[in-house]
C-alpha cells in the first residue's frame, strides 16, 4: 500500500498538481507541485505521520488513523503542523522560507512553501568553501536572524543541512521545527521535548533551561555552522571549549584573526559572552585586529574577544585560588559531558547535489497561541544511535526445547532528528531474517521501531515490531509487538543490552 499522493494528484480543488515527491521523513511527506493558475513550481508538505497514518484502501488520498488509540496525538501534531505554517508565513525575508497557503484536506494538513532550487549548505561544502564565500554566507544569515529575532522567535536548530543555496547564491533558512517563541509577557511556549544538534547547541539548550534562550542561543549554532562550513570539521563540544579553550577547535589553513574570533566569540559557552543580538554582534565583528586579543596570546581561559572590551585595573590574585577554579571549571565540564553525552558522529556525511531539502523532521510544531507559563526544564531528547540485543522467546516448545531467537537492532540518526534508520537481524531457532527498520523517538525515554522494507512473508512494511524503554534504574527493556517470524508478540517484555 502506497503512502505517497501519485503525481498528478490534484488538490484544493485543482489549484495545486503534485509533480513528485521530495521526501519523506516520520512526521510528513514534501512534493514538488504546479499551481495550476500560473504554472509555478512549489514545494507543499503534507502531515503525514509514520507508524500512525495510513491511506485509505478504497481512497488512495485520504489519510487515516490506522489505530483509533493514536487519534488524539494526531489530532495534537495537526494543531502544531498549522502553527508551524503561521509562525513560517508570518516571517518576511528573503532569506527565510516563505509559507504561501495552508489548507486541510484528506482527513489530513498540508502547507505550501516556496520551492528553491539549489543545494543545501552541507551538499555544497564538500566542493571547498573560501573565507570570504563563508563571509558571504554570514552575512546573508544576519539578516534572516534579524527577523525572527525581532519576532521573539528562536531557530534553536541551525547547520548547513538547514540552510539552502539557491542557484543566485542566496541563502534561504528552512526547518523552523524546533523554533521556539517568546510571548510579550516574557512567557515560553511549548508543549513537546527540546531537539537539538550536538555540536550545533550551547548549554542552556542541552540543558533544556528555557529561561535562559535568546539571540545568543542561535549565535552559538550560527558559530559552529560557519566553523563546520570553513573548515569541514565537526566543531567541538562546549565542555571541551571550556577545558580547551581555543585549542578545541581545529583552525586549518589561512583562516582570518577576525574570522577565528568571530566564531570563538559566538560560540562562548557563557551565553552572556556571546553577541546578544544582531547589532551586537555586527558592532563587535568591526573590530580592527589591533583593538582584538591577539589569537596567539590567548590562553584557554582567554580565547578571543571581537568586542572591545573596557580597560578594568588588574588585581593580584594568588595562583592556587586560580588553580583551584580552573579545577572545579574543569571537573564540572567532564561530569556534566558524561550526563549528556552523546554518540560521536564518525566523520560528515555529504550529500549529493539536489533541488530542494526538506526541512528535518522535529517533534515539534509548537508556537505561540495562549501563553503558556513555563514551570520546569523540559529535558532534551535521548539519543538512541547504537546496537541493541534481546533474547525473547515464543512461549512454544520442540521437543522439550524452548524456540528462542536473539534479536540484533542497530539504530543510527537521521541528521539529528528524532527520526533513525537501521536494520534488525533475527537469528536463532531454524531461522535467519534481516530487514530495514524506521524508528521515532519520543520524549519519555521510549522510540518504537516499525519494518520500513522486508523481504520476509512473516514481517510486512509498516509493522509495529518493538518499543525500547530506558527505565527509571538506568536498565533497558523491549516490548514486541506482532507479526513476528512464524508467531506473534504481544507486549512480550525483555530485556535487552545496549553495545555501543
Amino acid at each position: 500500500m502506497t503512502q505517497q499522493l501519485q503525481p498528478k494528484t490534484l488538490l484544493q480543488d485543482g489549484r495545486y498538481q503534485i509533480e513528485q515527491v521530495l521526501g519523506q521523513g516520520g512526521f510528513g511527506i514534501t512534493y514538488r507541485a504546479t499551481r495550476t493558475d500560473d504554472g509555478q513550481s512549489v514545494a507543499i508538505k503534507e502531515l503525514f505521520l509514520q507508524g500512525i497514518n495510513e491511506r485509505w484502501q478504497n481512497d488512495s488520498h485520504t489519510v487515516v488513523v490506522s489505530n483509533a488509540d493514536n487519534s488524539s496525538s494526531f489530532e495534537q501534531q495537526k494543531n502544531k503542523f498549522e502553527k508551524e505554517a503561521r509562525r513560517l508565513a508570518s516571517l518576511n525575508n528573503e532569506h527565510i522560507v516563505r509559507v504561501h497557503d495552508f489548507f486541510e484536506e484528506n482527513d489530513t494538513a498540508y502547507y505550501v512553501m516556496d520551492y528553491v532550487e539549489g543545494r543545501s549548505l552541507s551538499s555544497i561544502m564538500k566542493d571547498g568553501v573560501t573565507e570570504q564565500q563563508a563571509e558571504n554566507y554570514l552575512n546573508q544569515l544576519l539578516p534572516a536572524l534579524k527577523t525572527i529575532h525581532e519576532q521573539h522567535i528562536w531557530h534553536l536548530d541551525i547547520k548547513p543541512a538547514n540552510i539552502l543555496v539557491d542557484h543566485a547564491g542566496r541563502l534561504v533558512l528552512i526547518d523552523f521545527g524546533a523554533s521556539k517563541h517568546i510571548e510579550q509577557g516574557g512567557h515560553m511556549t511549548t508543549s513537546s521535548a527540546l531537539a537539538y544538534t550536538p555540536g550545533f547547541a550551547p548549554p542552556e539548550q542541552l540543558q533544556g533551561t528555557m529561561e535562559n534562550f535568546g539571540p545568543w542561543t542561535d549565535f552559538y549554532a550560527l558559530g559552529a555552522t560557519i566553523y563546520q562550513v570553513i573548515t569541514l570539521q565537526n566543531p567541538p563540544s562546549f565542555a571541551d571549549i571550556i577545558s580547551e579553550g581555543e585549542t578545541a577547535f581545529n583552525f586549518q589553513g589561512a583562516i582570518s584573526d577576525k574570522m577565528k574570533g568571530n566564531i570563538l566569540w559566538m560560540m562562548k559557552p557563557n551565553r552572556k559572552e556571546r553577541p546578544q543580538s544582531v547589532e551586537d554582534f555586527l558592532k563587535g565583528s568591526r573590530q580592527s585586529k589591533s583593538q582584538a586579543t591577539s589569537l596567539h596570546e590567548a590562553t584557554s581561559q582567554d580565547t578571543v574577544i571581537a568586542m572591545p572590551q573596557e580597560d578594568k585595573p588588574m588585581s593580584r590574585t594568588p595562583l592556587y585560588i586560580v588553580a583551584a577554579v580552573i579545577l572545579v571549571a574543569v571537573v564540572a565540564a567532564i561530569i556534566f559531558a558524561l550526563n549528556t553525552r552523546v554518540p560521536a558522529e564518525s566523520g560528515y556525511a555529504y550529500e549529493e547535489p539536489i533541488y530542494y531539502s526538506e526541512p528535518a523532521e522535529a517533534n515539534d510544531y509548537t508556537e505561540a497561541a495562549p501563553a503558556v507559563e513555563y514551570a520546569e526544564p523540559v529535558p532534551a531528547i535521548r539519543r538512541w544511535d547504537g546496537t541493541y540485543t534481546a533474547e525473547h522467546c515464543a512461549g512454544e516448545t520442540y521437543g522439550g526445547t524452548a524456540i528462542c531467537y536473539t534479536t540484533t537492532i542497530e539504530l543510527w540518526s537521521m541528521n539529528d532528528t528524532e527520526e533513525y534508520s537501521g536494520t534488525m537481524t533475527v537469528d536463532g531457532w531454524q531461522t535467519g531474517l534481516r530487514c530495514s527498520i524506521s524508528a521515532t523517538a519520543f520524549d519519555d525515554n521510549t522510540i518504537k521501531i516499525w519494518v520500513s522494507h522486508s523481504d520476509s512473508d512473516s514481517l510486512s512494511d509498516g509493522d509495529a515490531i518493538a518499543r525500547i524503554t530506558y527505565n527509571s534504574n538506568g536498565s533497558l527493556s523491549v516490548n514486541w509487538f506482532g507479526p513476528m517470524l512464524e508467531y506473534e508478540f504481544v507486549d512480550g517484555s525483555t530485556s535487552v543490552n545496549k553495545q555501543n
